[in-house]
């Protein structure tokens, strides 16, 4: 069977917008110039967050040529009433889907948001592969870390229950750097489960570089209240443990979107390209029509 080739991209849109009401900044005119520069750019699988409005859903499933998508916001009466701003677009076919919310939000400006996980499962030519994209809570208090960190004991715990005999590519904004007791708590939290692969697809190609992809000077003018400087808080990473039947190569991951003159959004996307193998089963190993070197490529 032939290795599968495809491209991932995570970005946070920032479509803050209510109705007709934009509360970020230029939303309708941000939103075309990511249509503009999604299209350029032709990644096959593209996760975003902050999609806060149907219309805004509708316009990038319209508006761009990915013929399969996973869009459930789960709006919520009471806490929850904007959903979790959560899309993926496909071009890899996708079988199932899902959604899941944080049992908690991270602070009191986050009220409205259902902040949460979704997920695709896509069928490639190789195997199937789960892309998950999920949001975090924001905030750089103690309290908002403490729930932020509850909520990463609950992505973890969803990620227990996927098959143990596929691989993931997980994405988002995770709302903490590379150098906060989240993120260690995540990264040994999955050892556990993917005991193979814990896989940052950025630090694969870049080990000795922590480029941002939040920055200060693109967000509200009145300043932020989340982060107190520019962070590297997008991610993408592969998992997959001894049972999968697939193994997941990181062959390129780089910043993009990285514009200041108009931003497309206070924070810069992450693209990683991959390439998904089957795993040689027992059966092949020892079939005596099996060559090493046909071993050895499976």
């Amino acid at each position: 069977m032939r290795d599968t080739k495809f491209s991932v991209l995570t970005f946070y849109v920032w479509g803050l917008k209510i109705g007709p009401c934009a509360i970020a900044p230029g939303v309708d005119r941000r939103m075309e110039l990511c249509r503009r520069q999604l299209l350029a750019l032709g990644p096959d699988i593209v996760a975003l967050q902050e999609v806060w409005s149907d219309e805004i859903a509708r316009f990038f499933i319209q508006q761009l040529p990915y013929p399969y998508h996973t869009y459930l916001p789960d709006r919520r009466l009471f806490r929850g009433q904007l959903g979790n701003g959560l899309l993926i677009l496909s071009k890899q076919v996708i079988t199932g889907d899902g959604v899941l919310s944080y049992s908690c939000h991270a602070g009191a400006g986050e009220f409205l948001a259902n902040k949460g996980i979704l997920w695709s499962r896509l069928q490639t030519p190789t195997g199937v592969v789960y892309l998950v994209n999920t949001h975090l809570g924001a905030g750089k208090k103690a309290g908002h870390m403490t729930r932020r960190m509850k909520q990463v004991d609950e992505l973890l715990s969803f990620l227990s229950t996927l098959p143990a005999v596929h691989p993931v590519v997980l994405a988002g904004d995770f709302n903490f750097n590379d150098d906060t007791p989240e993120y260690r708590r995540f990264v040994e939290g999955m050892k556990g489960r993917f005991d193979e692969k814990v896989v940052d697809a950025y630090v694969r190609m870049h080990p000795f570089r922590s480029d941002p992809t939040f920055f200060l000077d693109r967000t509200y003018k009145t300043g932020c209240s989340a982060h107190n400087r520019d962070e590297r808080i997008d991610f993408l990473f592969v998992l997959y443990g001894k049972r999968s039947r697939s193994a997941i190569g990181v062959l390129d991951s780089r910043v993009v979107f990285d514009t200041v003159n108009p931003p497309l959004s206070d924070h810069a996307g992450v693209l990683a390209a991959f390439s998904m193998k089957k795993k040689a089963s027992l059966d092949e190993w020892f079939s005596p029509s099996a060559t090493v070197g046909e071993i050895v490529n499976v």
